[in-house]
Parts: C-alpha cells; structure tokens; sequence
C-alpha cells in the first residue's frame, strides 16, 4: 500500500514511520510533508521509495530539490494541495496539527482515498464538509486517536445492543487542581501530561479537556452516536482506552499500556483483524475503576454540545479561539485561566440555528477574521 504521510515530524507521525518502517514490506511511503523539524536527509535514508516531500520552509525546500533532484519539493501554504493531488497513494496518514490538517483531509476524500486520521479538526471544523464526501464517493475514514480506535474495535468485535459508550480521558497534566493552583499554571506544567507524549497544542487541549469535547464530537460522526450515548470517564493510567457497555450490563473494552502504536497498526490495516473480539475483553463495570468526570471543572468540555448542533461553521470559530488563546498562554501573554475566561466572554451569545458552509474557502476566511478578533481581545485582558 502506497502511503501519504502528513506530519511525519510530530509525535503520531514519528510513531507511523517507526509502525511503517517494521512493516515495509506491506507499506511504502510515496510522500511526507514536514514542519519546523528538518530531518529530509532521515526521511530520504529510512524511505528511499520516497517521490515528494513538501516543507514549510521554501528556501529549504529550495536547497533540498538541488541535493535530491529525483524528488520532488513543495512548500508554502499553496504547495500543500499541488503536493497532495500529484502524489500517487492509496492512503493518507493526516497527522497534522490544528485547522492546517482539515485541507488534506478534504483533498483526500474526493480523491476517493483512504484516510487514517489523527487530526480532530478535519471533522470538528469540517465535518459538514467532510460529510457529503463519504456519502457520495468511495473514500473512507480510519480513526486513529487511541479512542476511537478502541470504540472501532469494541463495534467490530459486538455492534448490536449498545446501551453506552464510555469515552476516556486521562484527566490530562492538571487534573484536580485548584481554582488557586490553576491561576498560577505554568506552560511547563500544562505541557507535562501524566502518560502521552505528545504536541504542544494537544497537551494544552488535553489539560483544558478541549480535545474530548472534540473526541465526543467525532464519536458522534464517525460511529452515528448521539451524544446522549456518550459518557466521559476518567482512567488516570490510561489502560482503558473506551469502551462500550451493552444492553444486558456487560462491558467490552480494549485496554492497553499508553501507546499509539496499536491504533496506528490498526487504522493501517483499515481497522480489521483476524482476532474475532479485536483484541477487545469482557468486564464487568466495577473491575474497570472507573470515574465519572467532574464536568464543572472543565466549562470548556461542555462546547461539544455546540460544535455537534451548529456545525462546522461554530467548529471553526471555537477551535481557532482555542488555539490562538493556547499560543498565547504558551508565549505567557495570558494565564492559563485566561484562555476559559476570555472563551466564555467570546462565546457568551451564542448562535441560535445551525450555520450553513459550502467550501473550505469559508472555513479559511472564518478561521482568519477570527484569529485576529481573538488576537485584539488578548490585546485588551
């Protein structure tokens, strides 16, 4: 299988290269694109099938193109599209971070592409877009967040009779601190999660439990869950990773030390395998110790009920709130109970009816406008 891989820098597309790399002889990677990291010269040694890398950085790509004349090197923001659409694949990998990942992710599926998928933007900003496309054409999603991978495996292994699904979280790096403590957060501290390594911007997102309100978003899309189905549980050690209870009271789950391995495995085998219960087991509710999240703690979970009833269009506009107010937390302009405090003075009159988008190029514009808004309202705190 031919695979595109986006991100191949970051933590979930170093650990796809390390899954490709111990299985390449199944796998080819045809294509990567990379951020601030410049590791060509790697990429090119563990990939030598490799025909186009596109980079951020245009002067590199430039440099790179005379030393690697057989590849091809694209860069900037539009060299991202004319690198997806002359590359030859059969899957893509987005591993990308942020709103910049839901482009990709749109060319892939009316491409009629296979799509492992990491980045939790492409449906909570897009899905309205992303939607139409796996209705009408032959392209398909495979989750890869460890969640969804689980929720994947438990359905596959037993899909009738589903009473609940139990959606984990970790409780993330400050999970029951003070109000006090919580003023007084550093980006160090928000940035040391208990059990993953990961991005900046989804350890932040974790700490805030703005990423389950995304995971709850797409457990919805991707599976036809309503969210009335859905409850949120805390597993501190990450061995749970979901899990589904059923009618009769029994629980089918699918633990496992933190690792992404296994759900990168899995979205690359398209989410099947030769184990009938998927590598899943049977619980009861109480061998599972698990605990209800203390939703007060965290206003900003509680935004999945508006990305899921309005739409990509209020998606957008939440999601480039977050990460412009998390970048400015990171950059210690604002304190970390800013960025909850200045999302609920933003969001305090809500839309009243779902909001109609037709394009990416809406999205982009909306992402822009409210960027800067956000950017003029740090100004004043």
């Amino acid at each position: 299988m031919k695979i595109l891989l986006l991100g191949a820098s970051g933590s979930i597309g170093t650990q796809t290269r390390d899954v490709i790399l111990k299985h390449h002889d199944k796998y080819q990677v045809v294509g990567v694109s990379l951020g601030s990291k410049d590791i060509v010269k790697q990429i090119i040694s563990e990939f030598p099938e490799i025909e186009s890398i596109y980079l951020t950085d245009g002067g590199l790509a430039k440099k790179y193109q005379e030393r690697y004349p057989h590849v091809a090197f694209y860069s900037e923001q539009e060299g991202i599209e004319t690198f997806i659409t002359n590359a030859d694949y059969d899957m893509m990998v987005n591993a990308l971070s942020g709103f910049f990942g839901l482009l990709p992710s749109i060319l892939a599926l009316k491409s009629d592409k296979k799509l492992a998928l990491a980045n939790k933007e492409s449906i909570v900003c897009g899905g309205d877009l992303l939607k139409p496309l796996l209705t009408k054409g032959k392209g398909v999603i495979y989750p890869i967040d460890s969640e969804h991978s689980a929720i994947c495996r438990c359905l596959k292994a037993e899909p009738d009779n589903i009473k609940k699904v139990w959606l984990t979280t970790s409780g993330g790096a400050l999970y029951s601190l003070s109000e006090e403590e919580l003023d007084k957060v550093t980006p160090a501290q928000a940035l040391k999660h208990p059990n993953w390594n990961m991005g900046k911007l989804i350890t932040a997102e974790s700490a805030l439990m703005v990423n389950k309100a995304y995971e709850v978003a797409e457990a919805c899309f991707l599976f036809n869950f309503e969210p009335t189905q859905i409850e949120v549980v805390v597993d501190k050690a990450s061995f749970v990773h979901s899990a589904i209870e059923y009618s009769d009271g029994h629980i089918r789950a699918y633990t496992h030390k933190p690792s992404m391995e296994q759900p990168i495995e899995f979205a690359l085998e398209e989410c099947e395998s030769i184990d009938p219960n998927y590598e899943t087991k049977t619980y009861s509710q109480a061998s599972l110790k698990l605990e209800p999240l203390d939703e007060e703690s965290y206003p900003l979970f509680r935004y999945f009920e508006s990305i899921i009833h309005f739409g990509s269009v209020f998606g957008t506009v939440f999601n480039a709130s977050v990460e412009t107010l998390i970048q400015s937390f990171l950059e210690k302009h604002i304190k970390y109970t800013d960025i909850t405090a200045i999302i609920e003075y933003l969001f305090q009159n809500m839309p009243k009816n779902p909001m109609k988008v037709t394009n990416y190029e809406q999205l982009l514009e909306i992402d822009h406008k409210v960027r800067d808004r956000v950017k003029e309202v740090i100004n004043k705190w």
